[in-house]
């Protein structure tokens, strides 16, 4: 783990130097964490503790007025045996105007699925979007990709990449398809619908789709996406998801505060009968700052019959 680190953090500084530090444009260095406090309301559902369940570094430059380069490291709470591990979630070149309204990206880089309502939803610091949470797809992979837009409001992004997503290297020759359509008849309105499909053999196909809606009146902003997923081939398993949120705000003295609540019901196997679960958020975001933001929440689960599962957290966001 020492050497990893060691190595990620050198690769990390001869980028910065290689592609900004002493250049026309140094770049801009920024970074993010997430840390929470955790308190199970059942004994046996977990443990009282402190931790982070997420932080990142990132540095972006641009090498020529129309190539940028970004690299991110991220952590999380996973451990290799007692120390927290950083890991490579972005490293790319993006090539503006390769295509007319397009922009070209080569590396490790986001997917689509879900970058609309996670944008919207927000609240990452708090709950990951029912996609990424429970990991329908991975929110980076390696390859290239096309964000671009089109007459009328509408929007896609097009990526072509490995589809083991950036924490695993490629292990087989299939390569994953991702598209994305976004539309925005209005600033208020945000739609989109996605698909993805990676045929790893001929009897394990990955297939994914769905579609998300939003609208944002500033005061109050209402969201909600569904998703169905397919794997296999003639014993296929079908998973789907479904999640609806929204958000009122206001200020009180000079500070916004945010009322956010959330429902998810996911189903991991529809041939199952009793298998769903079912998941509830309800947060208050006290912004004391616009890089500074303390959000207590509470959370329900339930696992088909199972008795519900019940989580006091005070979530804490801060960035620079």
């Amino acid at each position: 783990m020492q050497s990893s680190t060691a190595g990620l953090i050198l690769l990390a500084a001869a980028f910065a130097v290689s592609t900004g530090y002493g250049a026309a444009e140094p770049g801009l260095v920024t970074g993010k964490a997430y840390f929470e406090y955790t308190y199970p309301l059942e004994s046996d559902s977990g443990i009282t503790q402190f931790h982070f369940t997420r932080f990142y570094f990132t540095y972006e430059t641009k090498i020529s007025k129309r190539h940028t380069v970004r690299f991110r490291l991220d952590g999380d709470e996973k451990v290799d045996g007692k120390k927290w591990r950083p890991f490579l979630k972005q490293a790319y070149v993006s090539w503006q105007d390769l295509i007319p309204r397009a922009e070209a990206i080569f590396g490790m880089q986001e997917t689509p699925n879900f970058s609309y309502s996670e944008k919207f939803w927000g609240y990452r610091s708090v709950e990951k979007t029912i996609m990424d949470k429970h990991k329908i797809v991975s929110s980076a992979d390696v390859g290239i990709g096309i964000k671009g837009k089109l007459p009328l409001k509408f929007a896609y992004h097009l990526l072509y990449a490995n589809g083991t997503g950036y924490t695993e290297p490629e292990d087989d020759s299939s390569k994953k398809g991702y598209g994305l359509l976004a539309f925005t008849p209005v600033k208020a309105v945000t739609l989109s619908a996605f698909y993805d499909y990676e045929p790893r053999t001929a009897k394990n196909i990955y297939a994914t789709y769905g579609a998300f809606g939003g609208l944002d009146l500033k005061w109050i902003k209402l969201g909600g996406e569904y998703f169905n997923r397919k794997v296999g081939g003639d014993n296929t398993t079908t998973s789907t998801g479904m999640s609806a949120f929204g958000k009122v705000s206001w200020k009180i003295k000079g500070y916004l505060g945010n009322v956010i609540g959330r429902l998810d019901i996911y189903d991991p196997d529809a041939s199952i009968p009793n298998n769903e679960e079912t998941y509830a958020l309800i947060c208050y975001d006290f912004v004391a700052d616009k890089n500074f933001h303390i959000i207590p929440n509470a959370r329900r689960t339930w696992i088909g019959g199972d008795p519900p599962i019940d989580t006091i957290n005070i979530d804490f966001e801060f960035k620079y």
